[in-house]
Parts: C-alpha cells; structure tokens; sequence
C-alpha cells in the first residue's frame, strides 16, 4: 500500500472513532437529563399523593370516631395542596384516584 492510501484509511478511521464518541455522549447527556427529569417528577407526585393520604386519613379518622366531617371543606384542602378530587360514598371517603 502506499502512503497516500495509509493516511487516507486513518482519517477515516479517526473520523468514524470521533463521530461515535460524539454521538454516544449526546445520547448519554440526553437519557441523563430525561432521568433527572422524570426523577423530579415522580418524587414530586409522591408527595403530593402522601399529602393527599394524610389529609383523607385525617379525615376518615375524624369520621370513624363520630365527629362530622365536612366533604366541602375536605374537597377545599385537597385543592388547595393543588392535589387531585377526593370522590365520597354514602359512608365512607373514598380515594380512588391514588
């Protein structure tokens, strides 16, 4: 071979190393910064569901031993948070949308 092929192959080779170097850090910065991302989020809706938890728990707590329980007012702490509705049954409270 002569030199001319020799250096020509091995810029090549350089520029094919170089692109996927390039390449697989890009993919990595992205899937990092999606991770970080969706970390945030989800430990964000876990504590809102905790908080959803306590007040609905306070709640049937008051209920079950005999005191009234404002649906209104439970509804309006539950907003407040910036938590999802709380749906009520006959006699119970009932959170399903945990």
């Amino acid at each position: 071979m002569n030199k001319k092929g020799m250096v020509e192959d091995l810029f090549d080779y350089l520029f094919i190393v170089i692109t996927v170097f390039i390449a697989l850090a890009f993919i990595g910065f992205l899937f990092d910064y999606t991770l970080d991302e969706r970390k945030e989020t989800t430990l964000d809706n876990l504590e809102k569901t905790n908080e959803r938890t306590a007040l609905i728990t306070e709640s049937r707590a008051d209920f079950e031993d005999g005191k009234d329980v404002s649906v209104t007012d439970l509804r309006y702490k539950v907003s407040r948070a910036g938590l999802p509705d709380v749906y009520v049954d006959e006699d119970v409270i009932i959170d399903s949308n945990i």
